[in-house]
């Protein structure tokens, strides 16, 4: 029975390290099924919290689930909790990667073209060239 709590107990830590998801949290509940039997998992009536979840309710979770709670549905809820928080880490995580090449990008577009300046009117003085520029026409070209 010692190896039945060792066998929840890394599915449950799994959850929490993010290791775990949904799907394969329902695969190993069927193998600890499998091999100590269909009431393996209490039953434990509890109730889920409104999304959006965080952390802190993951972790809440988790102090049930040290003090007993250990149906299937608490488990499988908690890895739903985990994966929930996951996906938002990774969609905040592409949020900040996108933010940055765009300021990257928008750097590289600002400070390209190192023989060039402008003045504030549109001149854009070039080598020898004195060029206007008015909506990208060229209204004037004086060659030194």
């Amino acid at each position: 029975m010692a190896d039945y709590f060792e066998d929840v107990n890394k599915l449950v830590n799994g959850i929490i390290a993010g290791k775990i998801n949904r799907e394969k949290a329902e695969k190993i509940i069927k193998e600890i099924k499998r091999e100590y039997g269909d009431d393996a998992f209490p039953d434990f009536s509890f109730e889920k919290q409104a999304k959006p979840w965080d952390k802190a309710y993951l972790q809440q979770l988790k102090t049930q689930n040290v003090t007993g709670a250990c149906s299937e549905e608490f488990i499988l809820h908690m890895a739903e909790v985990g994966d929930s928080i996951s996906i938002r880490k990774k969609i905040k995580i592409a949020g900040i990667v996108i933010v940055a090449l765009m300021v990257i990008i928008a750097m590289f577009a600002i400070f390209s073209g190192s023989d060039k300046k402008t003045d504030s009117v549109g001149k854009i003085i070039d080598g020898e060239k004195n060029i206007i520029y008015v909506n990208n026409l060229i209204i004037y070209q004086l060659n030194s």
